[in-house]
């Protein structure tokens, strides 16, 4: 099965090379990005490219980075902003755009609340809210504790940032997590002081596969827009 589905991708690949020499203005571009993208800059950057190229067109997909990379891989989609991805044998050319910030987050009614900032070491004993294994944030996490010899109490384990944030709200833990759009009217996010914790998104693309005409303006564009962002 696994040389059945090497040869459909290739015909895939091929007949999509075909296409882009017949009409190399026109063309779509599989885009796979996190959910917590997606209500922000995902519909920012689309909408500053379609007025330099409003004849391509876009497939969109949500999810995880490393269900992202498994879709890429098989042929399914061309380009992936995602979260860097710690533990892939996917061979994938990384590009770095920019640096997230992963806050404390915490319910109102919780005694930190009004902190400025919070050292790890003051939330150890925590009841916390992860995202499940096999997340990059979640991997990242994991890391940050071990690295500071702390083994968190994990009571929930959610699939989005949004459905572990409500969690939070409704008194249920803590946790770490990105400024993303999501309900914080019942939750407050703080820094973590020491050790600082961020996370890297970037482009992510098959090594050596090929990319259509509008995938190439895609990613320059890309490449583009965020330049400047801040890389910690």
């Amino acid at each position: 099965m696994k040389r059945v589905d090497h040869m459909l991708t290739e015909f895939k690949l091929g007949k999509q090379e075909l296409d882009d020499l017949i009409d190399p203005e026109h063309g779509e571009v599989a885009l796979g990005f996190l959910h917590t993208l997606g209500t922000g800059k995902i519909p920012e950057v689309i909408g500053a490219f379609r007025k330099q190229f409003p004849s391509i067109r876009f497939q969109l997909a949500q999810n995880h980075s490393y269900s992202l990379l498994e879709h890429m891989n098989a042929g399914e989609l061309d380009i992936c902003l995602i979260a860097e991805p710690t533990d892939t044998r996917i061979p994938i050319q990384w590009i770095p755009l920019w640096s997230e910030e992963i806050f404390v987050t915490l319910p109102l009614a919780h005694p930190m609340a009004g902190d400025e900032t919070i050292l790890l070491d003051e939330i150890a004993n925590e009841s916390f809210i992860f995202l499940k294994k096999g997340y990059v944030l979640r991997d990242n996490t994991d890391r940050l504790f071990q690295q500071n010899g702390v083994i968190p109490k994990v009571k929930f384990e959610g699939e989005e940032v949004a459905t572990v944030a409500g969690l939070v709200a409704a008194g249920l833990g803590i946790s770490l997590l990105p400024n993303a759009e999501f309900d914080k009217s019942n939750i407050v996010q703080i820094s973590l002081r020491e050790p600082k914790f961020n996370r890297v998104i970037g482009l992510a693309l098959i090594e050596e596969r090929y990319l259509s005409p509008a995938t190439s303006r895609f990613q320059q564009f890309v490449m583009e827009y965020f330049r400047g962002m801040e890389l910690i």
